[in-house]
């Protein structure tokens, strides 16, 4: 029977514990690194009858120390054989040994592997290091480390999962016994169905909210363009359907009086609109903006963010930072607002406020499913995949490890003599 062990980190040690119900039985561990032990090839061997036992918990242990590791971290395999005959010293120098004394396997045993390690961080390079460490010997609750220096020292376990033995797992598949793990699967696979709905609804919502719109008031003479784009915070009734003017100033010009659509703009909403001039402004330095509070009932107000406007000729970018309420009965009153270029002088708290919602709508892979920027390349499907990707991994990785850790474990340091 094959096991894989596999060792993550530098300076491991490997541990093995075999309980079996019989006292006749003749099995036998064999050990290699990066390929499976066979009869023609193995590189440790023992013999399970022979190992140490721990009395209180009846298992049989066999630890290869940092000396029969030696450093060398991936994938090590186990296989437990049962024989008629006892391998030899000649065999076990030689590495193989004749097929002959191989029986049919018939003892049942119980089998765990971990690896353990002792280290410290070395603080010039920043990272956990066992140079200059050893483990002295290492339990599924406690490890041993023997140390050439004096600093502080932690260890480290790595549990081994369950097997998954698919053949057992379908010949036990009934509905009746297992209804509860049927019907969280089923409501997980209909629940994923329905927001995919959902999800791929909002995506052909956000394509067309991703065309910018051109402001009405545009004179069809004028060849000088600028984008604007205008960005809704995520605050409670920040939606806004009053009717929005602004003046866009620059060093050179100014524009007269300009209209946004009539239109709802949304909570955690960016619209983009593009706007004609008959002449370049220059560096721009202020916008003035305000509505008109005809909004019925909640909205009327409008809690702006960003409004950002990009030179379409040169592709110069100007961010005018707001963060403020346009609501008579919010912050100060004020629905008229001149809000000047954002540049090195912005205060720390608008920075973060405006970090923290670029950063729920784009990055969070929750949050994000229902506030993403329409103009982001990462759909709406895609999150939710994501989303339940990561939920069934969850349950594989719980089924993996389920009963790893039925006791509670002790943590701390004993110094002393070994």
């Amino acid at each position: 029977m094959e096991h894989l062990i596999p060792v993550p980190k530098a300076d491991s040690v490997i541990m093995v514990e075999i309980t079996t119900n019989s006292t006749n039985h003749t099995l036998n561990l064999f050990l290699s690194y990066e390929k499976i032990p066979t009869y023609r090839s193995f590189m440790f061997h023992t013999k399970v009858s022979e190992l140490p036992k721990n009395e209180t918990l009846g298992y049989h242990y066999w630890y290869l120390d940092n000396n029969a590791v030696q450093n060398r971290t991936g994938r090590w395999f186990l296989n437990v054989m049962e024989l008629k005959d006892n391998i030899t010293e000649d065999d076990a120098t030689a590495g193989h040994f004749d097929k002959t004394k191989i029986t049919n396997f018939t003892t049942d045993y119980l089998l765990r592997t971990y690896t353990a390690g002792c280290y410290y961080l070395d603080e010039k390079y920043e990272i956990w290091t066992g140079k200059g460490l050893q483990v002295i010997n290492t339990t599924y609750d406690v490890t041993v480390c023997g140390s050439a220096h004096m600093t502080l020292f932690g260890a480290g376990f790595f549990v081994q999962p369950n097997t998954l033995d698919f053949d057992y797992i379908m010949a036990e598949a009934d509905f009746s016994d297992n209804m509860t793990i049927y019907m969280a699967i089923l409501v997980s696979i209909i629940s994923y169905l329905l927001f995919l709905i959902w999800a791929k609804y909002q995506d052909i919502q956000d394509d067309k909210r991703r065309a910018s719109k051109p402001l009405p008031d545009n004179d069809p003479g004028d060849s000088y363009v600028y984008e604007i784009i205008a960005m809704t915070g995520a605050q409670s009734q920040a939606t806004c359907k009053s009717k929005i003017q602004f003046i866009l100033s620059g060093e050179d010009d100014e524009t007269d009086i300009r209209t946004f659509p009539r239109m709802t703009f949304q909570r955690s909403g960016i619209d983009s609109f593009v706007m004609a001039t008959s002449r370049s402004l220059g560096k721009l330095s202020y916008l003035r903006i305000w509505h008109d509070n005809t909004g019925i009932g909640d909205y009327a107000s409008w809690f702006l963010g960003v409004v950002t406007v990009r030179d379409i000729q040169t592709g110069e970018k100007y961010q005018f930072i707001n963060d403020q309420w346009l609501a008579v009965e919010k912050d100060d009153g004020q629905i008229d607002r001149i809000i000047p270029v954002s540049g090195a002088d912005i205060t720390f708290s608008k920075k973060f406020r405006q970090s923290k919602e670029n950063n729920l709508k784009q990055n969070h892979l929750w949050i994000s499913v229902f506030m993403r920027p329409p103009r982001s390349r990462f759909t709406r499907c895609q999150r939710v995949s994501s989303c339940f990707s990561l939920l069934f991994l969850s349950m594989l990785g719980n089924a993996v490890w389920y009963g790893g850790n039925s006791e509670s474990v002790k943590s701390g340091f004993q110094f002393g003599f070994i």
